[in-house]
């Protein structure tokens, strides 16, 4: 059986919860090959399927897409499209421009080993917003 559930929290309160639910023990029964019942232990898997937003300074766009390898596949998987698009109306996001549209040029490095990115959109932030110190820049 599994649950699927959004968390939000204070990220080292997170962190415990955690390591906390990645300790929970299970009895698991089962038969063995004479058909006599068995009980072993199984430990809780906690997998997470995290949505991030990521927030940084306009003029960066094409740096951030090249890094983390996001915009359009043309191949996408079914369920990318399907849940992409729930969640970019969810979030008020754009579709992210094809991987072919994105201009080359320089990106970060970003390590990426063991995880999976699958972009959904993004939003632009308040151009030109007047904060209360006077200034006025963009809303991050």
């Amino acid at each position: 059986m599994q649950f699927y559930f959004i968390t939000r929290g204070i990220n080292q309160d997170i962190d415990i919860w955690k390591r906390f639910m990645e300790t929970k023990m299970f009895n698991n029964p089962y038969l063995d090959p004479d058909g006599n019942p068995q009980v072993m232990q199984f430990q809780g898997n906690l997998k997470p399927i995290l949505l991030w937003e990521y927030a940084f300074p306009r003029g960066y766009e094409n740096i951030m897409l090249r890094s983390l390898n996001l915009g359009r596949q043309e191949h996408a998987t079914q369920w990318i499209d399907k849940y992409g698009l729930i969640m970019r109306k969810m979030l008020k996001a754009e579709k992210y421009p094809k991987k072919a549209d994105i201009p080359e040029g320089t990106s970060v490095f970003i390590p990426k080993t063991n995880i999976q990115i699958y972009g959904i959109g993004y939003r632009k932030d308040i151009q030109d917003a007047k904060f209360p110190d006077g200034t006025t820049r963009e809303m991050i």
